[in-house]
């Protein structure tokens, strides 16, 4: 193997290992509870859990809500599933930026609740 083509297979491999750690770090980072804003109904609370399911807390704190709620990441992607009049629902929302406290998509807000 020539020297640049190591080159390359290093700088390849660096990239991969970085983007593979930004997605496990994203999916460690998202496990907990959170405040969603969306402009078109009152902020909620979910929490989205370990063994990838999620759910919405209710006015009662100690009441969630799971049935059937998923959730995975997938690219720049968060994906939920969640009950619909028809079964269930699955819906990909576009991840425009995300950080440890707070994570946005191209429709809600999320924030970490302390």
């Amino acid at each position: 193997m020539t020297r640049s083509s190591l080159l390359v297979l290093s700088v390849v491999s660096l990239f991969a290992a970085a983007t593979l750690a930004e997605s496990h770090d994203c999916e460690n980072w998202i496990v907990g509870t959170w405040t969603v804003e969306t402009p078109r109904r009152a902020s909620r609370t979910v929490v989205f859990h370990a063994n990838h399911t999620w759910g919405v807390r209710g006015y009662v704190p100690l009441r969630e809500e799971i049935r059937g709620r998923r959730w995975r990441l997938a690219g720049d992607q968060l994906i939920l599933t969640y009950p619909s009049d028809h079964g269930s629902e699955t819906t990909a929302y576009k991840i425009l930026s995300f950080a440890h406290d707070t994570f946005a998509t191209d429709t809600f807000t999320y924030t970490r609740e302390k």
